[in-house]
């Protein structure tokens, strides 16, 4: 992402789409970017600076 401003929520919801088209809530969750790195120190996005945004702690049930 190329944010546009130092910090941002991400949203982020998952769906199923089945081949028919209907689409199945999976699971839903927010992250505030300036703290991506879990547990660390907060780290302010750069404006206009590509971005890469891992989601390893999204959990589902399928």
């Amino acid at each position: 992402m190329i944010p546009e401003a130092d910090d941002a929520d991400l949203s982020i919801l998952l769906h199923e789409v089945r081949p028919d088209g209907q689409t199945i809530f999976l699971s839903s969750d927010l992250i505030r970017l300036s703290g991506r790195n879990r547990g660390g120190e907060p780290q302010p996005l750069v404006p206009g600076e590509e971005s890469e945004v891992d989601i390893t702690d999204f959990r589902f049930c399928a």
